[in-house]
């Protein structure tokens, strides 16, 4: 069983998967997506899903969790777009993952 997986787009599921991470990149419809987070809770400890792909079935992720808490589903802020509040925590994850380069200062 791997520790984690994420569900979402493929190139967030590319440095997901250098990280070790278990990756789903189903089609962006509500069924395959679902599917594939139903999948990744059988076969991992925690569940990511991107934010745009968690919108597509927030009813089922809400119904889920407060039915079987575990493993536990985090949904992450798109990486390609900035919540104005969010922007360090993305900017930092991004680089983290080498999906952007760090500041020089």
């Amino acid at each position: 069983m791997k520790n984690a997986s994420y569900v979402g787009d493929r190139v967030t599921a590319a440095a997901m998967r250098l990280a070790g991470v278990r990756v789903f990149t189903p089609e962006l419809n509500s069924g395959a997506i679902w599917r594939a987070v139903q999948t990744a809770r059988r076969q991992s400890a925690l569940v990511i899903v991107d934010q745009d792909h968690a919108g597509m079935i927030q009813e089922q992720l809400s119904a889920a969790t407060i039915a079987d808490p575990a493993p536990p589903i985090v949904v992450m802020p798109t990486l390609d777009r900035d919540d104005g509040r969010l922007t360090n925590a993305s900017r930092t994850a991004r680089q983290v993952l080498g999906l952007a380069q760090r500041d020089e200062q």
